[in-house]
């Protein structure tokens, strides 16, 4: 080996012995070891003044990156064998041989997670409505505020649904009796007013708990739910496609992200 003597900051050069056998005494690996052994002692020399250089440890990660000899693979990449069983898992399989949509989509959003939306839903209007700093007018609405009922969370969950398959500019718009508009089902499910006092104090966890550093606190309980019922009633299968999506957002939100080649600039991806 023929080392550099100078003080350069570039790495030494390395050549072999032309003199030497065609076989060398070290492998890959250990030419590995070696390169990173230079790369460590080049980043703490002493300069010919007597100081000491010091390079960060970008600069150290950009030295070993512009080392690097890239190429197309050769092989594919390693993966695990799938054994799992794709689809609806045992205890749901019999149950649901049978079944109807509706069956199907409960499995899912649960009995349990609608109570868990009424409750706390209903516990935020309690303390909205009796915080002192609330200046509620005669005329307001909110005196005509009554805890919700599961039947009313399902008909109200049900109209959400709904409304992203029929689109119309603001929420008002489905309740319009105009011939324009034509869309009796909303005001046969539920009054105007009744659905949007539940829209304004629908609350998924209670705000006084909230520990300050989960920034998805308000949906920790449900996303963590639905989580367990995806896990416990199916099992995806071997080849899987992920995808994100872009939602349209101009608010106030640390996640909020500009894209300016997008439609929809101002987005947060889910």
């Amino acid at each position: 080996m023929d080392f550099s003597s100078d003080d350069s900051l570039d790495d030494p050069s390395y050549a072999p012995d032309a003199s030497g056998d065609s076989t060398s005494e070290y492998d890959s690996a250990d030419e590995e070891l070696l390169a990173r052994s230079r790369i460590h002692h080049s980043t703490n020399r002493p300069s010919s003044t007597g100081s000491t250089q010091n390079f960060s440890e970008d600069e150290i990660v950009r030295q070993q990156v512009a080392n690097i000899d890239w190429g197309i693979p050769k092989d594919h990449m390693p993966t695990e064998n799938f054994s799992g069983v794709a689809g609806m898992k045992d205890i749901h399989q019999g149950i649901m041989a049978d079944g109807t949509p509706l069956d199907y989509f409960e499995v899912f959003l649960t009995f349990n997670i609608v109570q868990t939306i009424v409750d706390q839903t209903n516990h935020y209007a309690c303390q909205h409505l009796t915080a002192g700093n609330i200046d509620v007018g005669p005329q307001s609405r909110l005196h005509n505020w009554k805890p919700v009922t599961i039947n009313e969370m399902y008909k109200f969950l049900a109209l959400i649904g709904w409304m992203g398959l029929v689109k119309l500019p603001c929420i008002r718009d489905y309740w319009r009796k105009h011939k324009l508009y034509g869309l009796p089902l909303a005001r046969t499910v539920m009054p105007r007013n009744r659905f949007e006092l539940i829209l304004k104090f629908l609350h998924f966890s209670d705000n006084e708990q909230d520990p300050g550093d989960d920034r998805l606190y308000k949906l920790r309980t449900l996303m963590d739910k639905f989580i367990h019922n995806f896990q416990n009633a199916f099992t995806p299968g071997k080849m899987i496609c992920i995808d994100e999506s872009l939602i349209p957002w101009r608010g106030r939100l640390i996640k909020k992200q500009y894209i300016p080649n997008k439609r929809h600039k101002w987005n947060c991806t889910l």
